[in-house]
């Protein structure tokens, strides 16, 4: 019987590979200036937030689009000047959206806008709260009304709203005097429990001195535990079926990590990327298979910043990632997993501030991207047996060759001996399917999506 592996990717760089779903449709849905800070999926139906117009007259909007095609639904912008969506969700009633509006006398005022779950507006207000405020988050609560974060006069927020957007409490929170503090998002646990997750960061004449932020309260809004991991900062944190937290944002300017744990004694972290390139999370969702989904952008090894989705095993184990180039520095700001293995994405790009939106393929059909030419290895290539790995000039390290399945979990593991120009991999024993492999060594890992099938 004769065997063959169809490779249908094999981009890499120096450290990893980029491979993963490609694009099924694209859309710039707004005409000038704008940009997408975020994205959610309702009833068919896709809603992305940020806002339009000229630094000096921004507006918040919103816009709905067609899940399938694309295609654009409908659209709100607000009428007033400096103004921007940081953030929505869905309740059983309709939606919540927060953000911030500059006013007369230069400060930060919150901004909510409340719809019908139709997409039609019921009110919208702005929150006087006595000093400079903006919200950067919400989440519906199990009992009633919205819990939002953000920062007010250089303090984290956190604060109870009823159904109509009244205020319950406000708590604000310094971690250390003089930094400034924020809260980036928000959750509740099915506990009752409130979590929120930020930096605190201070300006220094040559360095920035910050820490990231993880909290957890109670349900009145007192801290009870406390995560502060330096040189970093977290965006976005996503309760888990299992209990644990996952969390992403940037580490030294550089790395993107993935935090999990249910407690601030119990945190674990993995890093994505390398020294000098910029790899950041900016979104992380869970998957319906129990692994995790991860937005954000990417510095390629060519140089090019592109929209990145990092798919990972519920371990924060890397299955694959995929660079998306629509209109040229794309920054991935809002992310959704969708039932069917597909995810959607939103952003903008730089210098035009252009906000998309794109949809992939499902994971069971991916769709590779364009080669590029890998310049140090190692390089795999098919054979009748099974897999050929070879490198431009022997490896003096012993490095492991493991392959897993779609769910992350490990199928094979071989060790391979320092000095090997040329490695031979048999797979008779290997069950029809889609695989991922990774080489892993001192000098770095680098990853394939194989679809195995036996002739």
């Amino acid at each position: 019987m004769r065997m063959w592996i169809f490779l249908l990717v094999m981009v890499c760089n120096a450290a990893h590979a980029q491979f993963g779903p490609g694009i099924r449709w694209q859309a710039t849905p707004v005409d000038g200036f704008a940009e997408f800070h975020g994205l959610l999926s309702s009833n068919g139906r896709l809603l992305a937030w940020g806002d339009a117009g000229a630094d000096s007259t921004r507006l918040a909007q919103l816009q709905w689009i067609d899940n399938e095609t694309g295609e654009l639904l409908g659209s709100w912008r607000d009428s007033r000047s400096r103004s921007r969506f940081w953030a929505a969700k869905e309740d059983e009633e309709g939606y919540l959206l927060v953000g911030e509006v500059k006013r007369a006398d230069g400060l930060l005022r919150p901004f909510l806008l409340r719809l019908d779950t139709d997409g039609d507006s019921l009110w919208a207000r702005e929150s006087d709260w006595g000093a400079a405020c903006a919200l950067r988050s919400v989440v519906p609560l199990a009992a009633g009304g919205w819990l939002v974060g953000g920062e007010r006069n250089h303090q984290a927020l956190l604060a109870r709203l009823d159904t109509q957007g009244d205020t319950i409490w406000t708590r604000e929170f310094e971690f250390f005097p003089g930094y400034d503090d924020v809260f980036y998002d928000v959750d509740e646990l099915p506990d009752g429990r409130l979590v929120a997750c930020g930096q605190t960061f201070h300006d220094w004449i040559e360095w920035t001195s910050r820490y990231a932020v993880l909290a957890w309260f109670d349900p009145d809004g007192t801290m009870i535990d406390l995560f502060q991991p330096y040189d970093a900062q977290m965006f976005d944190v996503e309760p888990l079926e299992d209990g644990r937290l996952a969390l992403t944002g940037d580490f030294q300017f550089a790395y993107l990590p993935v935090w999990l744990g249910t407690t601030s004694q119990d945190m674990t972290h993995r890093y994505f990327g390398v020294r000098e390139r910029d790899m950041q999370g900016t979104s992380i969702r869970a998957c319906p298979d129990g692994g995790l989904a991860v937005g954000g952008r990417w510095q390629t090894a060519e140089g090019e910043m592109a929209s990145l989705l990092l798919r990972l095993s519920n371990q924060g184990e890397e299955l694959w990632r995929a660079a998306y180039d629509v209109c040229g520095i794309d920054m991935g700001w809002g992310l959704v997993s969708e039932v069917d293995g597909s995810f959607r994405l939103a952003g903008f790009c730089m210098p035009s501030r252009t906000a998309f939106v794109l949809a992939t393929h499902t994971e069971s059909s991916p769709v590779a991207p364009p080669r590029r030419q890998l310049v140090e290895g190692p390089h795999l290539v098919t054979t009748r047996e099974g897999i050929q790995l070879s490198w431009d000039r022997p490896s003096m390290d012993t490095q492991t060759f493991e392959v897993f399945n779609l769910a992350g979990q490990q199928v094979t593991a071989i060790s391979i001996s320092p000095g090997k120009v040329v490695e031979r991999l048999r797979w008779e024993s290997l069950a029809a399917g889609v695989y991922v492999v990774r080489l892993n060594g001192p000098a770095g890992s680098w990853s394939w999506v194989v679809p195995w099938q036996h002739l």
